[in-house]
Parts: C-alpha cells; structure tokens; sequence
C-alpha cells in the first residue's frame, strides 16, 4: 500500500474556513518565556529575547465527560498542560550560544507542534527522537482534533513595529483505524510584520502634501515558505520601511499596491517564493477627526497581483 501523500499547502485562510464553525476550544494566549534562538531587530541570530505563544486547539465534537461528568477526558485536554508542553518545547531553546548553528524562528514553531501533535507540520520529514518522547495529545485526543493553530510572537524583533509572527495552522480528518488516528488534511504558515509606524507621505488633500503623517503598516506573508534554517523577517521590514518612507502616492490603495508588487519583486528568484500571499494592511490615524482611524487592506500573489501591476513572477502559482 502507497504511503498518504502529505497535507495540502494552502492559506492560513483556507485552512481555517475548511475547519467549519467549532464545537470546543481550548486556547492559551500569549504565554511568555525567554529563548535563544531566532533572529533580533537586528538580524543576529541566537539572541537572548522574549516570546510569546498562542495556541488554539478546535475540537470536532462537543466537549462530553469534561461537561456532563465534570472531569477531564479525551475529549478535552488540560490547559495547564497545554502551557506547560509548550513551555518545555521552548525551554530546549534556552541553552544555545550565539556562535551555535542559527535556529530559526521556522524551527522553534516545528518544536512547539511537534510536541503537542507529535507529527511534523507537513508530515514529510523525521521528527527527532526528543520530538517523539510524549507528547501532549494522545492518539485518542489528537483524533478528536478539527483544527490547531500556533502563533510565535517576537515582540522586540521588530526596530519600528511591535513585533514579528509566525504562525501555522492545520485542519485535520480522523481516520479509520483502531486506535483512531488524526491526520493533517491542509495546512498553512504565515509570516507577520506587525504594526509598522513609519512617516509617510501619502493623501490625496493639499495639507497631506506638506508634510510625512504616521502610517502603521501590517504585513503578512500567506503561503509562507523559505528555508527552514533562515530568517528573513528583518529584510522584509527594512524594505517596507524603505518602500513607505519613499512615498509620493496619493492613497493608500496605490501605496499598498506598489508595497506588495516591491515584496514579490524582491524575492522572485526565490522558489518558494512563488507560493507567497502578501496581506497589506494600512491605517492613517490622524487622517480622519472623529475616528480613531480608517484601514485600507489588500492581498496579492504571483498568481494575482495588485490592479495596475504587473504579475512580478511570470510564473504560474502552485496548486
């Protein structure tokens, strides 16, 4: 019999609408620690600095014995476990030196997943032998499982903004054999730039012409791929940085527009690259008087770039 073919890469939108509206979850939100690992504000890797965690576990039935029964079963899982798992998969990373090989924001997410699921995020590679030592679901928990999302937060990786994220998310489909198993059907990882505040020419009104205002600018890569032992995070948000600070556009619809198209025109010799969903997300907070600010949001790919620019990868995306 032919081995499963791996889960389908998607977007972290896709992953999440293909779950459905949830029964039970379970969530732990902005747990904090400290790692060595992963690149600072500055690009040097392995530095000491803080995380933060969110995990959201989404279960495909309703909660049962932890409800009717009040106590804890398969159907449900611990959340002070939930917290604690997550802090061992960190701790792992508080013993590395500066001069050791980088790790990657990518691998301290792998770590986190694979000791809560045991599996691998796409199923495709060997988990390391400490990987697989216990990990907090059990088979019977992990096949009641409908989806699991991770946020990694770096909250002073970032020079201008509050913070870089990384996150991953699957929805699963229990199988069929005894013991019951859970296996990853889709699966996504986005890369975020968080809350950019850079002084920015842009407004279609002569006062706006006079003089830079703040723009806070999110960036989010869908579709994330790259090399799981490099971080490009600081790279991306110096040249969004750099983008912002040029402007001479008059809305924020081409400013947006241009800022994607300079992303993907940046990185289309990089192969995974083709993959890539840029989310742009725009706030001008002292544009409007009487509100705390308006948004202009937009997406593009290779395979659909922003109205008026050219397709920067002439290649087809990936299916």
């Amino acid at each position: 019999m032919s081995a499963p073919s791996g889960p389908e890469f998607t977007s972290s939108w896709t992953v999440r609408t293909s779950a459905g509206e949830p029964f039970a979850i379970v969530e732990v939100n902005n747990l904090a620690a400290v790692i060595q690992a992963a690149s600072d504000a500055w690009g040097r890797p392995n530095r000491l600095q803080p995380v933060q965690v969110s995990a959201e576990l989404s279960f495909a039935l309703p909660f049962a014995s932890a409800a009717s029964d009040d106590r804890l079963g398969n159907d449900t899982v611990h959340y002070g476990m939930f917290s604690q798992n997550i802090l061992d998969s960190l701790a792992s990373f508080s013993t590395n030196k500066v001069d050791s090989p980088p790790v990657s924001l990518r691998q301290v997410l792998d770590r986190i997943w694979a000791g809560i699921t045991g599996q691998h995020l796409d199923l495709s590679l060997p988990l390391p032998v400490l990987y697989l030592d216990k990990p907090l679901l059990t088979s019977a928990q992990l096949a009641r499982v409908k989806f699991l999302s991770i946020t990694v937060t770096l909250p002073k990786a970032s020079l201008l903004g509050e913070g870089v994220s990384l996150t991953a998310s699957s929805v699963f489909s229990s199988g069929t054999t005894l013991p019951p198993t859970s296996i990853a059907e889709k699966y996504g990882v986005s890369l975020a730039i968080n809350k950019l505040r850079v002084p920015t020419l842009v407004g279609i009104n002569l006062h706006e012409r006079q003089a830079k205002q703040f723009v806070i600018t999110t960036v989010t890569i869908d579709k994330f791929a790259q090399r799981e032992d490099a971080d490009i995070y600081t790279d991306v948000e110096a040249l969004v940085v750099n983008t912002l600070e040029s402007s001479t556009f008059e809305t924020l619809e081409a400013l947006g527009a241009h800022l994607a198209d300079c992303i993907l025109t940046k990185y289309r010799s990089d192969d995974h690259a083709c993959r890539w969903l840029v989310h742009v997300r725009m706030e001008k907070p002292t544009a409007t008087p009487f509100a705390e600010y308006p948004v202009v949001e937009m997406r593009a790919g290779c395979a659909f770039p922003a109205m008026g620019r050219p397709n920067v990868s002439g290649l087809e995306s990936p299916r």
